[in-house]
């Protein structure tokens, strides 16, 4: 009795752990950028579900291996940062964004950096979806590749949700301007692809 007792509850523990919310993940990826182009939007998503008061979303550019870019024009940067966009799980419960870019009022005192702060007007929502949009300026960058950080590195504070339990597990991502004839040989490759489809 006292055997089918035990077994009962380990399987009763098993599924509270089961059902349990997982820590909020996000992976940023990997994303190709036209050249020369402003204003690209670049979508970040957050799975496990935890339920979250708000969000702290600060992305930054930085060089491959994590150096700063201290050189204006050296790297694409970021025009913009939004957390409300349509769709975003604060969009439709949110007391408004703050800007905590660090730019004192200069919208370009620091190009490769931008934060934006979000609480909700009232309980929580779940972290399982979208949680903002990064829009990147590549405006006079022809080609290359840059790391696309949310951790935490020089800006002194990665991404979270405003509670030291939600920590989320991030994983940084690239963006990539590739250059002119990488882009013809993947369009060649793509329609040589298609003609020997159709030819079968």
């Amino acid at each position: 009795m006292k055997f089918t007792s035990c077994v009962v509850c380990a399987v009763l523990l098993l599924f509270c752990a089961s059902g349990a919310l997982a820590v909020p993940v996000i992976i940023v990826s990997d994303h190709l950028l036209d050249e020369d182009t402003p204003m690209q939007p670049i979508d970040i998503y957050v799975t496990g579900g935890d339920a979250v008061v708000g969000v702290n979303l600060y992305c930054e550019i930085m060089a491959v291996g994590g150096g700063s870019i201290t050189d204006p024009g050296a790297a694409p940067y970021i025009n913009a940062v939004d957390c409300l966009v349509a769709g975003a799980i604060f969009a439709n419960n949110n007391q408004g964004q703050d800007d905590t870019d660090q730019d004192s009022g200069d919208p370009d005192g620091y190009r490769y950096f931008e934060g934006r702060e979000v609480v909700t007007q009232s309980g929580t929502e779940p972290a399982a979806g979208l949680i903002g949009t990064v829009y990147v300026d590549t405006t006079g960058i022809f080609d290359g590749t840059w790391e696309l950080v949310l951790s935490n590195r020089n800006t002194g504070g990665g991404s979270d949700f405003g509670d030291p339990e939600n920590m989320p597990d991030i994983t940084d991502g690239t963006i990539t301007v590739p250059e002119p004839m990488t882009l013809g040989l993947l369009s060649a490759g793509a329609l040589g692809c298609l003609i020997r489809r159709r030819r079968r």
